[in-house]
């Protein structure tokens, strides 16, 4: 699978939160795709799909992030879906990392920049912990 920039597609989920996608968009290099889910029906997000070339899906309410990025990712044309917050920005090499990172990974299925915070200080923290299924009729 070929990783070039023509591969990767940004779903972004909005939520009146318009003043923050300009600030992301600004950062997504033209090359790639981008798809904005509206879950608000904001009219300034239809105006910002228009003037950055994005495509824009416009729910009737709010169903919520995770159905929302199903929805974008169906209508999705790269072998790579970036999921991304609008409140987010894209350092310039974040992509090329990420696509390096699958070249040299072929079998993983998900990947994720390091995320920092407005000073550039790492703020996310991997400590996720599985919980066993807890059965509810016992």
């Amino acid at each position: 699978m070929e990783t070039n920039r023509a591969s990767v597609s940004f779903i972004i989920v909005c939520y009146q939160s318009s003043i923050a996608l300009k600030t992301l968009l600004i950062t997504i290099p033209k090359e790639y795709e981008v798809i904005l889910v509206d879950n608000s029906q904001d009219k300034k997000t239809e105006e910002i799909a228009n003037t950055y070339d994005c495509t824009l899906i416009k729910n009737e309410k709010n169903i919520g992030f995770g159905s929302a990025s199903n929805i974008g990712a169906k209508v999705a044309n790269g072998d790579f879906l970036f999921f991304i917050n609008p409140d987010s920005s894209l350092n310039p090499d974040s992509v090329e990392e990420l696509l390096k990172a699958a070249k040299t990974y072929p079998l993983a299925s998900g990947f994720n920049p390091k995320i920092c915070d407005q000073s550039g200080k790492q703020s996310f923290k991997r400590r996720s912990v599985l919980l066993p299924k807890i059965r509810m009729d016992e």
